[in-house]
């Protein structure tokens, strides 16, 4: 059994430091020690007395407390705890937020398969302060994608993670410079391939941490903001041109056109930039084609995007619709299903004929020609809905009934064919 050095650090009154550590105490991987960092300026009384106990009835716990911090932020005392630790392979843990039992078994498996891989990450559930489920999120989980993705923003809860102890302090451990956003920074120098080969981080999708937040802190402070603009700024510094950007111009007319294959060519781009790795054209045509906009104006689309979507379910449910299909296996979608709570239909199924086979977050992306006769269709895309409109053409004929979520469809869609009505296809997903 791999041993593991957890690395808790707690600063504050840390209100949910008990089960915090009782969920890390639980694992079934019983191979760890558990470093409990106490910032000696700021723990509350309370906190170091929760930490206290449970090294006193548990010799798996260690208590640390840095009673004169080397600057006091996460930084120093996440750099202190790595050269405290025991073992090769270290995870972390926040202070209010929840491990799954099997977090740390499934997490030193997969980097005993995998001894190239430096950082691993998992899919995580956000919490509220009362443990209630906000949201599931999925993060990317190949390689490839997580380093292009990682120059646009974080891909992964810092909490969740394991690391290789000595590629980390290769690196340099954690720029104790920064204040805030010390992990992406972190990210962004292990994500750079030696040797031009292939990003050594991942996430599994399994949902193995829960991640406590408030439900409307979704803004970055500004101390947080300047270090990700920095790091962002550095890194895209570092880009160089591809040898395939100029093959992708054909695929960036065809994105800013709007016509017929927009979508492919989208995806013909995420794929360059998964199998090359970033480069100044690839990165910039995604950017151009795809990234939504933020700020008020993002703020109001999805204000409006919302407000449609449960528009859309009223009126599914005013015809006796209670299951549907995503048609589209893109960011709409991922969209769609982190709001399926704010709809009646059960979204059975996601389908798309160019992205068949692969999984969007834990569901497994079919063809559409595996959507049964008779099935409902929510068709799944801001960009690119009259493309797939046309190309739902021979499933209408066949007997599937396609819905529309932004363009106009007064009426129910016509069956023009159920002579092949099959079972519901049931999606496969981990």
């Amino acid at each position: 059994m791999t041993p593991i050095s957890v690395l808790l650090p707690v600063h504050g009154e840390a209100p949910h430091l008990a089960p915090a550590i009782d969920s890390v105490l639980e694992q079934t991987h019983g191979g760890f020690e558990l470093l409990i960092l106490l910032n000696g300026a700021a723990p509350s009384p309370r906190a170091i007395g929760v930490a206290r106990e449970a090294a006193r009835r548990d010799p798996r716990v260690r208590v640390h407390e840095l009673l004169r911090p080397r600057g006091g932020n996460l930084s120093t005392v996440l750099n202190e705890g790595l050269a405290l630790a025991r073992h090769g392979l270290v995870a972390r843990m926040d202070a209010d937020d929840l491990s799954h039992p099997e977090r740390l078994g499934a997490q030193a498996a997969f980097m005993e398969r995998h001894p190239g891989v430096l950082a691993l990450g998992t899919a995580y559930e956000r919490i509220d302060e009362r443990g209630g489920s906000l949201s599931v999120v999925v993060p990317p989980c190949d390689p490839g994608e997580i380093r292009w993705r990682l120059l646009l923003g974080n891909t992964f809860a810092h909490g969740s993670m394991m690391l290789r102890r000595d590629a980390v302090l290769a690196a340099g451990g954690y720029d104790e410079s920064c204040a805030r956003a010390q992990d992406y920074e972190l990210w962004t120098r292990l994500a750079r391939p030696p040797g031009g080969g292939r990003c050594a981080m991942a996430n599994l999708p399994r949902v193995l941490y829960r991640y406590r937040t408030s439900a409307g802190a979704t803004r970055p402070d500004v101390a947080q903001g300047e270090t990700v603009a920095r790091v962002m700024l550095r890194e895209w510094a570092l880009l160089g041109h591809g040898a395939s950007d100029a093959d992708l111009a054909p695929a960036l007319a065809r994105m800013l056109t709007g016509g017929a294959g927009g979508r492919g060519a989208a995806i013909e781009i995420e794929r360059a930039l998964n199998a090359e790795g970033p480069s100044v054209g690839a990165l910039l045509g995604h950017l151009v084609g795809t990234q939504p906009l933020r700020g008020p104006t993002q703020a109001a689309i999805e204000a409006g995007r919302l407000s449609r979507l449960r528009e859309v379910s009223t009126k599914l449910r005013w015809f006796g619709v209670t299951s549907v299909w995503l048609w589209g296996a893109g960011r709409h979608t991922e969209w769609m299903l982190a709001h399926e709570a704010e709809i009646p239909q059960q979204i059975v199924g996601v389908a798309d004929d160019l992205r068949a086979g692969t999984r969007l977050g834990l569901v497994l992306v079919q063809s559409p020609h595996d959507i049964p006769a008779g099935a409902d269709v929510l068709l799944s895309s801001d960009a690119f809905e009259d493309e797939l409109w046309e190309a739902s053409a021979p499933h209408r004929a066949r007997g599937v009934r396609v819905w529309r979520f932004y363009g106009a469809q007064d009426d129910r869609p016509t069956i023009v064919n159920t002579s092949h009505a099959a079972e519901p296809v049931r999606v496969g997903g981990d």
